[in-house]
């Protein structure tokens, strides 16, 4: 199966699951080719009284960004992916 043919860079902060990274790029294939990201970070914010401790940025082409809170690694990626879609559906 071919995730994608725009690799981009996974960067996971401390206590991130390495399997996230993979999910990313699974999740981000479905976007067009002209709005791949060109890199994900994903970090945890250690503040137990967060209900969102996940924070994943995404960098796109053209030097935008799009960054999503979430309670979790997936439902962040899940959130960023939803959201480009429907900004391409825009477009």
């Amino acid at each position: 199966m071919t995730l994608t043919s725009y690799p981009f860079t996974v960067q996971l902060g401390e206590g991130i699951d390495p399997a996230v990274a993979h999910y990313a790029h699974v999740a981000f294939a479905r976007l067009p080719e002209a709005g791949a990201p060109t890199h994900l970070r994903i970090i945890t914010d250690h503040d137990p009284a967060n209900t969102h401790p996940i924070r994943a940025r995404v960098l796109l082409p053209g030097h935008h960004s799009a960054t999503a809170l979430a309670e979790n690694p997936r439902k962040a990626v899940d959130e960023l992916v939803e959201r480009l879609l429907a900004s391409a559906g825009r477009s």
